[in-house]
């Protein structure tokens, strides 16, 4: 009974509980794990191509192509391949998160020599990179509701592009000062009629809309043939205060790489992808374009590390032998000339006899 008034409750507009709504979203939500691949852009809309800044039409900046996959209340992953308009260097970002914990977080690209670097990113260049977590929200949206004891959630019913949807804004509790005086605010629209899914977001400050995410929902089949809506394209667009487009990243899903609850396991989430996961032609050109790591050396044979050494040895002997036919003063008690053929020399016999040494635990 106190779950159905709590639910009732929900249904009216004002403040309602955190966690009653991250329950609800939860109970509406029907992709249970989600992979899929995705293609798009980051531009300045009204910027000139060239300049400094190395515009592409339409005030390109990159272009994008990527892998995400969620397992609800579980874990995520991303694996983002950026290319810049102005030097055509593509950067990867990869990075899963398992519960709480970050296990694995990579920075891969192409340097001045166009060879492959692995790094560890910072967190702005994580958070900055195009994951389709930017789109599939619901996820993010019953984290932050779960885990954020001091929100203020105010509800009310909305229609978005002829969809009935319930508007979820939420707001610091008691803020200090210097936020107050900003009043930030983030509102969701949550599509309860199809999976739970956000189909827009607008981030405000002191009550002006500074940026907007606005999601196309698809529906696909799952393996039990019951249909799943999930997030198939979007556009996020930040505001200046006059209300102009500052920037735009457009995002577009490949229908053939949808997955959904294909029963996905965190093992799953890697670079090392089995025969069959990429789907979409772009993805595989990605990764088959990406500089490869270069093979180490193999490593010399004994045989070979003696024909080195002998050869070695015989040019400082024959440097030796004519530095007595012109010998030079000495510097010190033996001078310091002398003292290098004798101990290149020295050098020499001890790695041979090591050489013969290693033969003979080898026999």
């Amino acid at each position: 009974m106190a779950l159905q008034i709590a639910l009732m409750l929900c249904l009216v507009s004002g403040e309602v509980d955190p966690k009653v709504v991250a329950d609800r979203i939860e109970a509406a939500t029907t992709a249970r794990d989600l992979m899929l691949e995705y293609e798009g852009t980051f531009s300045f809309p009204g910027e000139e191509p060239g300049g400094e800044a190395g515009f592409g039409e339409g005030g390109l900046a990159e272009k994008y192509v990527g892998l995400y996959a969620t397992i609800l209340g579980k874990a995520d992953w991303s694996d983002v391949f950026d290319t810049t308009a102005k030097t055509g260097q593509t950067t990867r970002h990869t990075v899963l998160r398992d519960g709480d914990r970050l296990v694995n977080q990579t920075y891969v690209y192409r340097d001045e020599d166009h060879r492959k670097r692995v790094e560890k990113a910072s967190w702005s260049a994580m958070l900055l990179s195009p994951t389709f977590g930017q789109l599939h929200l619901a996820p993010i949206l019953v984290a932050e509701l779960r885990a954020l004891n001091y929100l203020a959630v105010e509800q009310e019913p909305d229609i978005i592009d002829g969809h009935e949807c319930e508007r979820f804004t939420i707001r610091t509790r008691n803020p200090p000062p210097e936020v107050a005086e900003r009043r930030p605010s983030e509102s969701y629209w949550v599509d309860m009629k199809r999976g739970g899914q956000v189909i827009r977001k607008e981030h405000s400050l002191r009550d002006r809309v500074i940026r907007r995410a606005m999601i196309e929902l698809a529906e696909f089949k799952d393996p039990a043939g019951n249909g799943v809506w999930v997030p198939i394209s979007g556009r996020i667009e930040a505001y200046s205060e006059s209300g102009e487009t500052i920037n735009l990243h457009l995002y577009k899903v490949f229908p053939e790489s949808v997955r959904v609850n294909q029963g996905l396991r965190v093992a799953d989430l890697s670079v090392g992808y089995k025969p069959g996961a990429i789907r979409s032609e772009a993805m595989r050109k990605a990764i088959r374009d990406l500089p490869k790591t270069p093979k180490p050396a193999p490593a010399k044979s004994l045989a070979e590390m003696e024909a080195e050494l002998k050869a070695k040895l015989a040019v400082v002997e024959s440097e030796a032998t004519e530095r007595r036919v012109e010998p030079e003063p000495a510097r010190g008690i033996f001078g310091v000339l002398g003292w290098a053929p004798v101990a290149l020399i020295s050098i020499a016999g001890l790695a041979l006899v090591g050489i013969w040494i290693a033969r003979r635990m080898q026999a």
